[in-house]
């Protein structure tokens, strides 16, 4: 049961920065956090039909005094950057977009892995539909094969993140939603990895979403001295050519697969941080 709760101002009526006295504001972003309350659906066949296909909801979770451009902007910093939530991706290219007539914008991107001598580059399309009381950013991948599809992307013909409005009109609660459309029943929830990924998305969509209401923006500024990109091709480079021998010919008593990644890790930015000077 969702229940009213006191609404800030707009974000830009309370700025925040490293200036900002913003503890009441984190305050209220931190009592809505507590508020998560997942629904789990990844053994069931909880399944909705949507403009003439059917979907299979994994995941729900209410959320309260939400408006539909708080998870846009959510989606819109995922569809610009996919490594923020699929970790083997290395970086987003975004290769075009448009407003087509069936939607309110189809985005399309190509996802390059970390592993790019091992993993395939995925060329996917974003596409943001509104159907019914229910807005929806679908992951579609373009592949014509299965087979093409690599092992950090879902087993699917798409899958999709929802924030679906209430239809009682004196309701604050909303509904956000993760639905697949798979290749095989259950080919996205095979494994306890696999529902591991999908519990912790509907937790970040919950929290992303959450922090866009009240404005939050970063205190510190990331990958300022170093850039990251630089680093991650330097970091890879580094990994191929000694990490193997080093960790099976580690002289310490330590654990090598946490001391030699992380040493290397190191090594990549005092390299970087030369080479610019």
């Amino acid at each position: 049961m969702c229940s009213d709760i006191p609404t800030l101002g707009r974000p830009d009526e309370s700025p925040l920065g490293a200036e900002a006295t913003d503890t009441r504001i984190e305050s209220f972003r931190l009592a809505e956090f507590a508020k998560f309350k997942p629904n789990y659906c990844l053994d069931q066949d909880n399944e909705v039909e949507l403009a003439g296909n059917r979907w299979r909801i994994l995941a729900t979770a209410n959320i309260e005094n939400s408006e539909d451009t708080h998870f846009l902007s959510v989606i819109h910093k995922w569809t610009l950057a996919a490594e923020t939530i699929i970790p083997p991706v290395d970086r987003t290219e975004i290769v075009g977009s448009n407003e087509p007539g069936d939607s309110i914008k189809r985005t399309r991107r190509r996802l390059i892995p970390k592993r790019l001598g091992k993993d395939k580059v995925v060329v996917e399309d974003v596409v943001i539909s509104r159907w019914g009381n229910g807005l929806y950013a679908r992951f579609i991948p373009c592949v014509k094969d299965a087979k093409d599809i690599p092992f950090y992307y879902p087993k699917a013909h798409e899958y999709a993140f929802g924030y679906i409005e209430s239809t009682d009109e004196h309701s604050t609660c909303s509904q956000l939603a993760i639905m697949v459309r798979e290749l095989e029943q259950y080919s996205t929830t095979a494994t306890d990895k696999q529902n591991l990924v999908w519990r912790d998305l509907l937790k970040r969509l919950y929290k992303w979403t959450v922090t866009e209401r009240f404005g939050y923006q970063k205190r510190v500024e990331h990958d300022v001295i170093i850039n990251y990109e630089q680093y991650t091709a330097k970091y890879q480079d580094l990994k191929a050519k000694y990490a193997a021998y080093w960790v099976d010919n580690w002289p310490e008593q330590t654990d090598p697969i946490k001391f030699v990644y992380e040493d290397i890790a190191i090594a990549s930015w005092i390299i970087c941080l030369w080479e610019k000077e």
